[in-house]
């Protein structure tokens, strides 16, 4: 198992330059929740490491992305992968 619970899409307003794309990359690492994320100018795809409500989930990114001037626009949860019933 790959360790990653869900593949979230967000859309990002406020990205107006390379250097941004950057900065939430480095932003969104500071989330515990978070396993990975590729992030471009049209926006990012995170891997989340458990389970977490998408609304928590995009309160944690504003939170980190508010100082760079960066706001999810749009949360998506692509790929849920719910752990088997024991």
């Amino acid at each position: 198992m790959s360790g990653t619970y869900a593949t979230v899409r967000v859309s990002i307003s406020g990205m107006v330059a390379v250097h941004a794309a950057r900065a939430a990359q480095t932003a969104l690492g500071a989330i515990p929740e978070i396993a990975a994320a590729n992030v471009t100018m049209a926006g990012a795809e995170i891997d989340v490491v458990r389970p977490i409500d998408p609304v928590a989930l995009q309160s944690r990114i504003d939170a980190v992305f508010e100082p760079l001037g960066l706001r999810v626009v749009e949360l998506i949860v692509l790929r849920d992968r719910a752990l088997p019933m024991a």
